[in-house]
């Protein structure tokens, strides 16, 4: 994954490149050419300092592009990463750390998803510290916090309700990639059945447990992620349902037979929210995933599909992958 700066937000009054800038390899670069070019700037980007800034880029750059796919506008970025750094005891993830280091850490996440990097970086979060082992424990327990943030939000959403599972009782999730619902089967009463799906499909809590499906899975089919994110972009940028179109030579049609590609462009032209030097690069972006998915066609591709399992004290698990088309 690139990691280097670009105005992702088009934020007014910062700098917007035409590419990504990967300001730490141009440092590398301006430190290695010393045979034929004088620098004004240098610096060792081998130092123990810069080492560790570029560590905290390069695992922060994946999480960031994951928050920029859920998230159109900076408002709702703050939001969340408001509620993963200073949310209650019980949801915060950064708890045991103290109000610097945790603002820190805040700060340096919310850059790299606006901006692509954590730039000169607000200097107390802890993570600039870590070793490999304290990293390796670090993403862990992320990833177990999380885990358990889910499950009690799920089991608040229960007991809100008035339902109560026995320690036996499993709750299996399905969900639909295109409208991001979710269906709820399990041993229980139907009544009680419905009840949970309504609250599942509700407050946005389906599309919520889908990327968390999504983000946890492995071995996903290249192809069926490619559809459903296809199917997606399109219908973000164009409000046209991939899926109804038809293909015909190398593209997809409208029933007044306009090419969706065409469309495409001209809907991202046009659209404020991204940067004028990054539509170009947006347009590709989705060229690519419908090229894809023209290779087998939209119909010969599997849908997505994704399980997920719920119980009182096991919390969420992904039971199924991919199946392969």
């Amino acid at each position: 994954m690139t990691v280097g700066f670009y105005n992702y937000y088009n934020i007014q009054g910062r700098y917007t490149p035409d590419t990504v800038q990967d300001r730490y390899q141009q440092m590398v670069e301006r430190y290695e050419d010393n045979q034929n070019s004088l620098h004004h700037y240098n610096e060792n980007p081998y130092s123990e300092e810069n080492l560790a800034l570029r560590k905290l880029d390069e695992y922060l750059a994946p999480i960031a592009s994951e928050i920029r796919s859920q998230y159109t506008t900076v408002d709702e970025v703050h939001q969340y990463l408001s509620r993963k750094y200073f949310g209650t005891d019980d949801f915060a993830f950064t708890k045991k750390w103290s109000e610097p280091e945790k603002y820190a850490m805040f700060e340096n996440e919310y850059n790299a998803v606006l901006f692509g990097t954590i730039g000169s970086a607000n200097r107390n979060d802890p993570r600039l510290e870590f070793d490999e082992s304290q990293w390796e424990d670090y993403i862990e327990e992320e990833h177990r916090q999380s885990d358990e943030i889910l499950k009690n939000q799920m089991q608040n959403i229960l007991d809100n309700a008035g339902i109560n599972l026995d320690d036996i009782t499993a709750l299996l999730f399905s969900f639909n990639p295109y409208d991001y619902s979710a269906l709820v089967t399990g041993d229980l009463d139907e009544n009680i059945l419905d009840k949970i799906n309504s609250l599942i499909n509700s407050n946005n809590n389906s599309k919520e447990l889908f990327f968390w499906a999504f983000q946890n899975s492995s071995s996903l089919d290249e192809y069926s992620v490619a559809k459903y994110r296809a199917y997606q972009e399109v219908l973000k940028y164009t409000g046209l349902n991939l899926g109804s179109l038809s293909q015909s030579n190398g593209t997809y049609l409208t029933p007044d037979n306009q090419d969706l590609f065409d469309i495409l462009q001209e809907a991202i032209k046009n659209d404020s929210t991204i940067s004028k030097e990054f539509r170009q690069s947006a347009f590709d972006y989705i060229s690519g995933l419908l090229d894809k998915v023209l290779e087998k066609g939209y119909n010969n591709i599997e849908d997505l599909n994704l399980f997920a399992t719920f119980s009182k004290y096991q919390g969420f698990s992904v039971l199924g992958k991919m199946f392969e088309a």
